[in-house]
């Protein structure tokens, strides 16, 4: 379903406190794509990036009477998404030098406003700078990083080689890091841990 077919997000939230379950999945409908695009961008593994859109749904449902019909439901589930995401990373890091400079360099305990902050301003740098990449060179970086393809499967489907796909993703990255550099641990994760 496309989102000009879903009703407005306040529309949704607010039949969905009134105990209207189809609310709920229209909620998920619209947005675990796009929550599973942005797990798959930091777990870097298809199944936790399941998981955690699956967890996030859940702890959505859980905290239902925290949900303020007012603000954004948007930040609010990618705020959710986002602590999950932390928290499998905290447990997935061994390298203990690794943690030592995240524990040096952030504060890794942040408050809900903070994560939301940092997610809003990171999604929407990543997203303008996609669109600044050549055509083709993001359609390989959205296929690569937010459908979840290989190199090889995304050279098949393109009828490219895969030099040209590890070619033109690392050009993107390299754009897209010489750009992101305000520093917030969000943007440091997204480039330190995967790229």
């Amino acid at each position: 379903m496309a989102d000009t077919d879903v009703p407005d997000d306040k529309v949704l939230v607010t039949e969905f406190l009134k105990g209207n379950v189809k609310s709920f999945d229209l909620l998920h409908e619209k947005y675990s794509e796009r929550l599973y695009g942005f797990a798959l961008k930091l777990l870097k593994n298809k199944e936790d990036a399941l998981d955690s859109v699956q967890e996030t749904f859940m702890k959505i449902w859980q905290k239902r009477k925290e949900l303020d019909e007012a603000k954004s439901f948007k930040s609010f589930l990618f705020t959710i998404s986002y602590n999950i995401i932390m928290d499998q990373l905290r447990k997935r890091l061994s390298d203990n030098n690794y943690m030592e400079f995240l524990k040096q360099n952030f504060k890794l305990e942040q408050s809900i406003s903070e994560n939301e902050a940092d997610f809003n301003i990171l999604e929407k740098q990543i997203q303008s700078l996609i669109v600044q990449l050549p055509l083709r060179r993001q359609e390989i970086y959205r296929m690569s990083r937010e459908k979840g393809y290989s190199n090889n499967e995304i050279a098949e489907k393109l009828s490219i080689s895969v030099k040209t796909v590890e070619t033109q993703i690392n050009l993107a990255v390299k754009f897209m890091k010489s750009r992101l550099t305000d520093g917030s641990l969000p943007a440091i994760l997204f480039f330190a841990l995967f790229y």
